[in-house]
């Protein structure tokens, strides 16, 4: 596998033209293009020989939206590396072996279908007249905190020898002492697979109604005697088993007073759910939409544009009951 499909040269070519994409104004990029065939087979011949050495290499930089935190990146021929394996290796032989409502950075998953998910969760909820109630679970640093050992342990299964000895590499190489880097395609993965366990104990248990996961933020919807006891059961399972905790944004609350996810407040209705922009991200929407007006007439962005990051952002603005809001900053009905 390792062979037939990391160091096919086809394969090389079409993740360097995925690697490629907005970033070929960048120095690293417009210099590997200047020889840009022959960088590519120089790339195949390394991986080859598994001179990884050559091609994981890292730098940082900090983002602060929508938290303040250190990225780790890895440089352009990681990057293209990256994408062969991760979509042609660890997505076909991942993919189906996760439960279906993980929906971070999977194909034909998503925000959206976490949103989708959540809110259809809570329509049953609504409809069956118990006394329901929401558990919320917030991972504290959670990519930090992924134990490196725990991690090897749960991908030693993988078929491949040589893939697993890449898969190790890029674990045990990674940037810091602990944990795994945010801005490795790879560690995507990494981070649906750690908690993969605790979304099987989730799904199984009995009295639970609902259930959805991004990444590190979990949302069971059930019986409150079943949540204090699943809570307490999963903070045991995560603490021995994964090495994580949960954070102080962990709680069960009532049904009736809705959820915070994905940056959108949702709210039970009478039969309805109703999805509006949540509190805290409100401040951050509003200087986005005046950032786009902004760069516009200091003529930084054209019109074609300016048109297209408005659209942009209406058509996620229209994914809940955002007619006021949108109508306040000019943006449609």
């Amino acid at each position: 596998m390792y062979q037939e499909i990391m160091c096919d040269f086809g394969n090389i070519r079409d993740a360097y033209r995925l690697a490629h994409r907005g970033k070929s104004d960048a120095p690293e990029v417009v210099e590997f293009d200047k020889q840009r065939i022959y960088n590519l087979h120089k790339l195949r011949k390394k991986l080859i020989e598994k001179r990884w050495d050559e091609i994981f290499k890292y730098y940082s930089f900090t983002v602060t939206e929508p938290k303040q935190r250190v990225i780790d990146a890895l440089t352009f021929e990681g990057r293209i590396v990256q994408h062969i394996l991760c979509d042609r290796i660890l997505r076909p032989y991942y993919d189906k072996r996760l439960v279906i409502e993980n929906a971070a950075c999977r194909r034909g998953k998503g925000t959206v279908y976490a949103m989708q998910l959540l809110r259809k969760g809570m329509l049953r909820a609504a409809r069956s007249g118990g006394d329901v109630y929401i558990l919320k679970i917030d991972v504290k640093k959670y990519f930090p905190s992924i134990d490196r050992e725990i991690l090897k342990k749960l991908i030693s299964g993988f078929p491949d020898a040589e893939v697993r000895e890449l898969l190790y590499y890029i674990i045990d190489r990674s940037p810091g002492g602990g944990g795994i880097p945010i801005g490795n395609q790879s560690s995507q993965w990494f981070a649906l697979l750690y908690l993969d366990a605790i979304d099987r104990i989730i799904k199984t248990r009995d009295g639970v109604l609902s259930y959805v996961r991004y990444m590190d933020d979990l949302v069971v919807i059930g019986g409150k005697e079943t949540l204090i006891n699943l809570l307490r059961d999963l903070s045991v399972f995560a603490d021995n088993e994964r090495k994580l905790r949960f954070n102080a944004k962990t709680q069960i609350m009532p049904f009736h007073k809705g959820i915070s996810f994905l940056g959108w407040r949702f709210l039970p209705k009478g039969e309805r759910i109703v999805m509006r922009v949540d509190g805290g991200k409100r401040r951050f929407r509003v200087r986005k939409i005046r950032e786009i007006y902004a760069k516009f007439r200091k003529g930084v962005t054209t019109f074609g544009e300016f048109c297209d990051e408005l659209r942009s952002t209406v058509v996620n603005l229209r994914l809940g009951d955002t007619y006021a809001f949108r109508l306040r900053y000019n943006l449609g009905r």
